[in-house]
């Protein structure tokens, strides 16, 4: 059995109040019907089958579930995964690490790293920064990467263009440099750099499953 660690934790509360959430918006005896979810797992390991004896609130709540397990998983940043064959959800969460600095270099002895930051003042100006990535239990190989950069007013032609457009990794682990350029604080606020990820098990769509703010203070 795995560690009890943060994100069982946070699994296990999430699903009791999906349970919760749509036992109250839907009557039971009018919700009664096919179950829509076979079976749900997370980082392969399933916490809930529909032939164990706890499915019966579940079930009960029909077609609705796939679709809160879908949102819940766009709100937290993990993969959702839907096998209709066998009506099974799968969460992935993998592991990542996201860094902004102002100079990221691959050498001989390995990543260099300087000045890393995470705040600026409204109005400055980089030509360039750089945004280093490390991901580990992806839920395949091969997945592909790009970086999303959202402003809190809305970023001018040309302006936080990422570098390079998108990555495959390979393995179901890796790192990535991403070159953010003509990098443009013009609003206080926060700027959202998200990791994104598509593949199979995200239903060839880009999902988000990383996220390094920079806070622009006035």
């Amino acid at each position: 059995m795995r560690p009890f660690n943060r994100f069982w934790a946070l699994s296990l509360a999430l699903s009791l109040l999906i349970v919760l959430f749509l036992g109250c918006m839907y009557d039971a005896a009018s919700a009664a019907g096919e179950l829509d979810v076979g079976k749900i797992r997370v980082n392969d390991e399933v916490v809930y089958d529909a032939k164990s004896p706890s499915s019966t609130l579940i079930a009960s709540l029909g077609g609705q579930v796939r679709l809160a397990l879908q949102q819940l998983a766009s709100a937290f940043n993990v993969i959702f995964n839907w096998d209709p064959a066998t009506k099974t959800a799968s969460f992935y969460q993998p592991e990542v690490h996201m860094l902004t600095a102002s100079l990221v270099e691959k050498k001989e002895e390995g990543i260099e790293i300087k000045w890393p930051f995470g705040l600026v003042k409204s109005g400055d100006k980089l030509d360039r920064f750089f945004v280093y990535v490390e991901v580990n239990r992806l839920p395949e190989r091969g997945m592909e990467f790009r970086l999303n950069v959202g402003a809190p007013g809305k970023p001018g032609s040309g302006e936080f263009a990422v570098v390079p457009g998108t990555v495959k990794l390979d393995d179901t682990s890796g790192w990535i440099i991403f070159e953010v350029r003509n990098a443009r604080f013009a609003d206080a606020g926060d700027y959202r750099i998200q990791l994104q990820v598509r593949g199979s098990k995200t239903n060839d769509r880009y999902v988000t499953i990383g996220e390094k703010t920079i806070v622009a203070t006035r």
